[in-house]
């Protein structure tokens, strides 16, 4: 099983932001993405592993992610 690690370039309070949420709600959802085994993050990267990616497309399909181009490309590559 696969994973697609990008540099960590973003903050929690970043994507914050970008969500139109608190630093707070992100660190609780990163939290739960984590203990369901959908993501690894660290100050240094992102991990998603293979069934985080399929969630990652269907969010991202549905207008939820913009701006994540490097995670993007390299999910893509892979079909």
């Amino acid at each position: 099983s696969g994973k697609i690690i990008a540099g960590n370039i973003f903050s929690h309070s970043d994507i914050a932001k970008l969500t139109s949420t608190s630093r707070q709600t992100v660190n609780n959802t990163i939290s739960n993405l984590r203990k369901k085994q959908f993501l690894d993050y660290d100050r240094k990267s992102i991990a998603l592993k293979s069934h985080g990616q399929n969630l990652w497309r269907l969010l991202r399909n549905n207008g939820f992610l913009t701006g994540f181009s490097e995670i993007d490309s390299k999910i893509e590559s892979l079909k």
